[in-house]
């Protein structure tokens, strides 16, 4: 694959001459990427970000052929340079994720019930959309946004907490990938800066997952983290790199004060403090029941 973080090796798709010099140029650093791209951003932006998802999309996930989410620091450089370059046209940028997103998570859902080996091919794929929905979050502290663009990024976060209602339901049948679930911990990194914290306003992503999934404030929302926290610490204990990810993700949650007060007023924390036996129960790999 390419060095210096080009994103060359990627981008097999340039459709205009702008595309094919972005993505064939090797950039020292991220910062000299950004200068590089600002002055093409709004004209050709899209396009970048469409040959980079076609080309994941496209990758095949299968024995015998290398893995590009073997190098994830790699990926770290490419995921921090299409932060950037997604965000431009970002309307554009989450209808071209959903269409992926949503023919590659329903080929999944039916793959598994058929029990198809194309399972692993479609979880790489959902892994890598997984990893860019997070990037692209993250990257709403470079730009002044308005409610719209919020709402936006609500269509996301929606889908990858549906994405995460199914693959959690194959954890106790030992079904669940960890990559994909790496990805995942990713994602809630990505979106706990943006939107949990002292500083976070009410926004509009709320308003699309109350009318979705009933999730109408960050109370809500730090709920299902915790939840999360809690399966993976019963079914990953075979995964150092899940653990260490779930627990730092944890300590994130943590930071700040507003957080806290509202972290240790849940249910689920709540009982994890106040009762030894809960945590006993998950080394045994029982699950404790909370709303």
């Amino acid at each position: 694959m390419a060095t210096n973080g080009s994103i060359h090796s990627l981008c097999q798709c340039q459709r205009t001459s702008h595309a094919r010099h972005i993505c064939s140029r090797d950039y020292k650093s991220i910062s000299d990427f950004k200068i590089g791209i600002s002055w093409c951003c709004s004209e050709v932006g899209h396009e970048i970000v469409e040959c980079f998802v076609f080309a994941l999309c496209s990758f095949s996930f299968r024995d015998g052929i290398e893995d590009p989410l073997d190098d994830m620091a790699l990926v770290g450089q490419q995921l921090d340079q299409m932060q950037t370059i997604g965000r431009c046209q970002y309307e554009k940028t989450v209808t071209l994720i959903v269409s992926y997103f949503d023919s590659t998570a329903r080929s999944y859902q039916e793959s598994m019930q058929q029990g198809s080996p194309d399972v692993r091919l479609q979880e790489g794929q959902l892994t890598w959309l997984v990893y860019f929905i997070g990037s692209v979050i993250g990257g709403r502290v470079s730009f002044t946004n308005g409610d719209d663009e919020d709402s936006l990024d609500g269509e996301l976060v929606y889908r990858v907490l549906q994405l995460m209602s199914l693959t959690d339901s194959r954890l106790p049948q030992g079904g669940g990938c960890e990559r994909l679930e790496l990805a995942m911990m990713s994602f809630f990194e990505h979106f706990r800066k943006i939107y949990i914290g002292d500083q976070i306003t009410k926004s509009k992503v709320y308003k699309i997952l109350a009318e979705r999934l009933g999730i109408n404030d960050e109370s809500v929302l730090l709920t299902i983290y915790i939840r999360k926290i809690i399966l993976n610490m019963k079914f990953w204990g075979r995964s150092e790199t899940v653990i260490n990810k779930t627990l730092q993700l944890f300590s994130d949650l943590s930071v700040g004060y507003s957080s806290a007060r509202k972290l240790v007023k849940l249910e689920s924390v709540q009982l994890l403090l106040n009762n030894h036996t809960v945590c006993r129960q998950l080394r045994l790999g029982v699950l404790p029941t909370f709303r």
